[in-house]
């Protein structure tokens, strides 16, 4: 349920983002064990798998000079995520669905802890053809890329 203010920041699109990660076998089956220590000890585990919206994406199509309000929505039980956008430059808006003084992380990347959300305002800054990744950076070792920005003509 998304609720907004009288007169909201106008945009040309209005995207909603749930970050999630899933622990599977081999077989691509939810892993049904529980037997890892962190598991036990902090009552959430962490994924091999990283979806966006329930799937896999590949690319996200955009045009140049759009303006994208993206609400994204941390709902993975153990992962922190470090979101990258690259070539862009993303403006916190609201964090937890309440209205913040815009700001630029100064180190450009989207910290999203766990059951966080924050909502960005991101200009497409592209040019026609161009394509840009959207990673999660967090852990160092197993940077993810969730899509490819794909600049439309």
């Amino acid at each position: 349920m998304i609720v907004d203010k009288k007169s909201p920041q106008k945009v040309d699109l209005d995207i909603t983002w749930v970050l999630d990660g899933w622990r599977t076998s081999e077989n691509g089956q939810i892993d049904p064990s529980f037997h890892q220590m962190h598991d036990m000890s902090y009552g959430g585990r962490m994924g091999n798998v990283t979806t966006l919206n329930g799937k896999n994406s590949e690319t996200f199509n955009v045009c140049a000079g759009e303006r994208i309000r993206l609400r994204l929505i941390n709902v993975a039980n153990a992962c922190n995520f470090a979101l990258d956008f690259e070539g862009h430059f993303p403006q916190v808006i609201a964090l937890d669905g309440q209205p913040i003084k815009p700001f630029a992380p100064k180190s450009g990347e989207i910290k999203l802890w766990l059951g966080q959300r924050a909502d960005l305002i991101i200009d497409m800054v592209g040019s026609p053809g161009a394509d840009f990744d959207f990673a999660d950076t967090y852990y160092s070792s197993s940077t993810y890329k969730f899509l490819t920005l794909v600049y439309e003509d």
